[in-house]
Parts: structure tokens; sequence; C-alpha cells
């Protein structure tokens, strides 16, 4: 079976390390956001979110029991900036890492990476000052 906690952790480290930027593990990471904690009081720093969505098997005709050799994963990538032009850098930033997932992971690791939609950037007005962000969903097929 398919260890999805394992290729999130494996899969966060790597988009980091390769684009630079810091990426959160379904929530934003420490060092990501205002720099205290509190909007529009210091420095704004952008950052990545990686998703886990679910999971398909890539075999359709398995038997009871049979060992998944090829898993087809779902994922959300969200991009978070103080500013549309910060949330575009660090969301290019992290979408060209993508490319270097292939060969991640453990058990399970990434064989083909597949864009679903690139999200666009979005104002919030909810807090002060106003934060921008972007949603995309890719899949990755991953196989023993």
């Amino acid at each position: 079976m398919i260890d999805t906690g394992s290729l999130t952790t494996a899969l966060v480290a790597a988009l980091a390390v390769s684009s630079g930027e810091l990426v959160g593990d379904g929530v934003a990471p420490t060092a990501g956001g205002w720099s205290n904690g509190q909007p529009n009081v210091g420095d704004y720093v952008p950052y990545g979110v990686l998703s886990f969505q679910g999971a398909n098997p890539r075999e359709t005709n398995l038997r009871y029991n049979e060992h998944v050799k090829t898993w087809v994963t779902q994922w959300r990538l969200g991009y978070y900036g103080a500013s549309r032009e910060q949330a575009d850098w660090v969301a290019t930033a992290i979408r060209s890492a993508v490319v270097d997932l292939y060969g991640v992971g453990s058990g399970y690791t990434v064989r083909l990476a597949e864009w679903r939609s690139l999200g666009a950037m979005t104002r919030s007005d909810q807090v002060d000052p106003p934060l921008w962000s972007a949603l995309d969903a890719l899949t990755l097929q991953v196989a023993s």
C-alpha cells in the first residue's frame, strides 16, 4: 500500500529545495507570512503549500489483494504573497520545481506529473493590507 504521508513529506522537501522557497505541508510554513504573525507589521515572506487530495490505482483490472504498482495521486499547490507580483513570483518558482520531482519518493516514486489547472491570482480583502493567492491542481503518477 502507498504511504501517502512519507510521499507528502518527500515532495514538500523536494519542492522547497528545488524552488528555493518556503513550502508548507498542508499549512503555511512557520517562517511564511508576516514575520511576527500580525498583518501589516514587519515583512511578509511569500510561501507555497502542498496538500494531498487523494489517490486512485492506475491499474483497473486488479484482483482482490493484488499489489498496486502504480497510483495516480492528486495534489493542490497554493501560493501566497503580500502583492500579486510576490504571489506570482513564488508560484512561478514552485511550479518550475515540479519537474524536479521525478524520482522523488520512498517505496513509490514520481514517474509522471500532469498539470490539471493553474489557478488565477486572487486578491483577498479580508485582511489589511490585502493578500494574494492562487491554487493549482496537479496529478503525480507514482510507481513502486
